[in-house]
C-alpha cells in the first residue's frame, strides 16, 4: 500500500505540475504528444516551446517529471539618447537560458544570467538580445537613439593668392547650432553654408568651427600668401656740388629683380648692393623692385648745387667775415666756390679798438668753409685799408706777444686758405697795442701776385 500511495502522490505531483506548466495553448490542435513502446505517454510539447517529459520505474509507475519552458529576461540601454561619439551600457539579465547573444557587433556575452556591456552606436540602433535555452528562443530588444555629429566643409578659392588679393572661403554643414571662423571673420551665417571674402597679409590657417549637441568639431583650410617685394633705397650723400659723386645703396627682399633708372639699370645681387653715380644736375633716382607678387618702388633725390663763383665788394668798415659775406650773396655752403673779395680804394675796414684788458679786433676773418668736402678758393684783393684794431696801453713790440697792456688786433686772420692780393695804394696793417703790435696777416697760406711788400705793417708797439 505504501508504495500504492507513494506512486498515487507521484503521479498526482506530477499531474499538477504538468498543469502548472501548460499553457492556454494546450488546448488546442497543434499540442504534440509522444509515447513508449507501452503506448505510455513520455512528453507533451506545447506551441510556445514549453515542454514536459514523463519517465516510469520498471513496475510502470510514473517516476520523474521534467518541465521546459522557453528562457525568460530582460534587456535595457542606459542612457537610451545619446550624442554620436558617446556611449550608452546594454544590461540584460535571463532565466532558462543556455547561451546569450547581442547583434550589431556585440555578439556572445556573458554570464548568460545576466550582465552588462557598453556599445557606441555612430547612429540609431535596436539591438536584439537572443536567450536560447533547451526548450527554445526568447528575444528582448532596446534601441540607442543617436544624436548625428555636426559635418561640414571648409574651401579657400584661391587658395594661394598675391600679398593685397582676396580670396573667398565657403562653408557649409548639417547637424550644426553655430558657426565661426577664427582669424578675424567670426560668426557666419547661415550656419547651412555661405561664403566670405577674407585678405590676409601672410599665409594663414583659417578654422572653422562647427557647435552642436555633443561639441564642436572643426574643419580648416590654409591660404598661402606670397609676400610683396620690400626694400630700401638711399643715398650716402644726398646735396653734392656738381661734378661730384654719390653713392646709392640699396636692400631688398621678396623681389626677383632690381633696376634703377636714369642710365643706371639692372642692378645685381637683387638683395643688397651699391652703386656711384655723378648726375649734373639735381635728379630723384627710382629703385624699382619686382617680385612674384608685384612691383614696388623706392625713391632718393640728390640735389646737385652749381659752383658758386662771384667776385663780392667788401664795403663795411668795421670788422669783416668772409662767409658771412659769402652767405649773404647767395652761398649754401654746399657748393664748389671760386670767390674773389675786393676791398675797394675808398674803404677802410679796422678792427675793434682794444683796452687794457681786452685785445684789439681782427679787421678781416675768412670765418669757416666746407673745404673738406666741397672746392673752396678763396682770394682777398686790397685796394683800400684794411688795419687791426689797436690795443690797449703797455709796452710796444714787433709781433703780437705778451708784454704790459694789450696786442693789437690782426689786420687779416685766415682759417681757410687764402690768396691775399695787395694792389698798388693798398694797405695791410696790424693793429698797435700796450703789449706789442699785431700781424698784418695771420695764417695766410698762399701770397697773390703784385704784392707791394712795402705795404704790409706790423702794428707799433704800445708806449
Amino acid at each position: 500500500m505504501s508504495v500504492h500511495r507513494r506512486t498515487l502522490m507521484t503521479q498526482l505531483s506530477l499531474s499538477a505540475l504538468l498543469i502548472a506548466l501548460r499553457p492556454r495553448e494546450a488546448f488546442a490542435s497543434d499540442v504534440q504528444y509522444t509515447y513508449d513502446a507501452l503506448g505510455r505517454l513520455t512528453g507533451v510539447t506545447y506551441p510556445s516551446g514549453a515542454s514536459v517529459a514523463y519517465t516510469y520505474d520498471a513496475a510502470g509507475n510514473r517516476t520523474q517529471l521534467t518541465a521546459n519552458g522557453a528562457p525568460v529576461g530582460s534587456f535595457s540601454a542606459s542612457p537610451g539618447a545619446i550624442n554620436q561619439g558617446g556611449s550608452s551600457t546594454l544590461s540584460w539579465s535571463s532565466t532558462g537560458a543556455t547561451s546569450a547573444s547581442i547583434d550589431n557587433g556585440v555578439g556572445a556575452v556573458t554570464p548568460t544570467s545576466g550582465g552588462s556591456t557598453s556599445v557606441s552606436p555612430t547612429t540609431t540602433t535596436t539591438y536584439t538580445l537572443t536567450l536560447t535555452g533547451s526548450a527554445g528562443t526568447t528575444t528582448k530588444q532596446a534601441t540607442v537613439s543617436v544624436t548625428p555629429q555636426a559635418t561640414g566643409t571648409l574651401t579657400a578659392s584661391p587658395s594661394a593668392i598675391n600679398q593685397g588679393a582676396s580670396t573667398t572661403l565657403t562653408w557649409s554643414s548639417a547637424g550644426a547650432t553655430a558657426a565661426s571662423i577664427d582669424n578675424g571673420v567670426g560668426a557666419v551665417t547661415p550656419i547651412t553654408g555661405g561664403s566670405v571674402t577674407v585678405s590676409p597679409n601672410a599665409t594663414t590657417t583659417y578654422t572653422l568651427t562647427l557647435t552642436w549637441a555633443g561639441g564642436a568639431v572643426t574643419k580648416q583650410v590654409t591660404v598661402t600668401v606670397t609676400p610683396q617685394p620690400t626694400g630700401a633705397f638711399s643715398a650716402s650723400q644726398t646735396t653734392i656740388a656738381q661734378g661730384a659723386s654719390t653713392t646709392l645703396s640699396w636692400t631688398s627682399a621678396n623681389a626677383a629683380s632690381a633696376s634703377i633708372d636714369n642710365g643706371v639699370g639692372a642692378v645685381t645681387p637683387v638683395a643688397g648692393g651699391s652703386v656711384s653715380v655723378s648726375p649734373a644736375a639735381t635728379t630723384t633716382y627710382t629703385l624699382t623692385l619686382t617680385g612674384p607678387a608685384g612691383t614696388i618702388t623706392k625713391q632718393a633725390t640728390i640735389t646737385v648745387n652749381p659752383p658758386f663763383n662771384q667776385t663780392i665788394q667788401v664795403t663795411g668798415a668795421g670788422p669783416v667775415n668772409l662767409r658771412s659775406l659769402a652767405n649773404t650773396a647767395g652761398f649754401n655752403g654746399a657748393q664748389n666756390a671760386t670767390i674773389t673779395f675786393q676791398v675797394g680804394s675808398a674803404v677802410t675796414i679796422t678792427g675793434a679798438a682794444g683796452n687794457s684788458s681786452t685785445a684789439g679786433g681782427r679787421a678781416v676773418d675768412t670765418g669757416t668753409w666746407p673745404s673738406s668736402s666741397f672746392a673752396i678758393a678763396l682770394t682777398l684783393q686790397v685796394s683800400g685799408k684794411i688795419y687791426g684794431g689797436g690795443g690797449g696801453g703797455g709796452g710796444g713790440g714787433g709781433y703780437s706777444g705778451p708784454s704790459l697792456g694789450t696786442p693789437g688786433g690782426d689786420a687779416i686772420y685766415a682759417q681757410e686758405n687764402l690768396t691775399v692780393v695787395v694792389n698798388s695804394g693798398g694797405q695791410v696793417k696790424g693793429g698797435g697795442g700796450g703789449g706789442g703790435g699785431g700781424d698784418a696777416w695771420y695764417n695766410i697760406i698762399t701770397d697773390g701776385e703784385g704784392m707791394q711788400t712795402t705795404t704790409y705793417y706790423n702794428g707799433g708797439g704800445g708806449g
